[in-house]
């Protein structure tokens, strides 16, 4: 009796050990395939923002989503290389220049809205490493295949 016991509780526990494993390589898969947008109105009119919204692509990236930075409004700014990046914000050393060039070494992808680029007399020449105009064809194609919207 206590021979059959230890034989079933071995056999549940290698069970138990075996869905464990299986649930760990599903959760790895399913973060692999997500596609994230992080979408970023602001830039220096409030430089938390931008701080956030790289630190957590990076963060979703580092975990196996495949992430696009839209940039619209104050936003698109950050895309444009005559604007300064060697800034920082709270107690940090770390520049607003190092976590964008962190992102796209990365693979990270930056689409930037052509109506706000015009407006700030942006082109695709004035563009950062990494960074596109993006078309009505792109953004909607980025935001519809999104599983998840990050807003900052």
């Amino acid at each position: 009796m206590r021979q059959s016991l230890l034989v079933a509780v071995l056999a549940a526990g290698v069970v138990a050990l075996g869905l464990g494993i299986q649930a760990r390589e599903s959760s790895a898969q399913e973060t692999s395939s997500k596609k994230v947008v992080v979408h970023l109105s602001h830039f220096t009119d409030s430089l938390h923002y931008p701080f956030m919204a790289l630190k957590v692509a990076d963060a979703m990236q580092q975990h196996g989503a495949q992430v696009t930075l839209f940039l619209d409004i104050e936003g698109t700014r950050l895309a444009d290389k005559g604007e300064n990046l060697r800034v920082r914000w709270g107690a940090h050393d770390t520049t607003l220049g190092d976590l964008y060039n962190r992102f796209v070494k990365a693979g990270g992808r930056v689409l930037v809205c052509p109506h706000c680029a015009e407006h700030f007399g942006i082109d695709e020449g004035a563009l950062r490493e990494g960074a596109k105009l993006g078309t009505d064809d792109t953004i909607t194609s980025a935001m519809m295949d999104a599983d998840k919207v990050v807003d900052y």
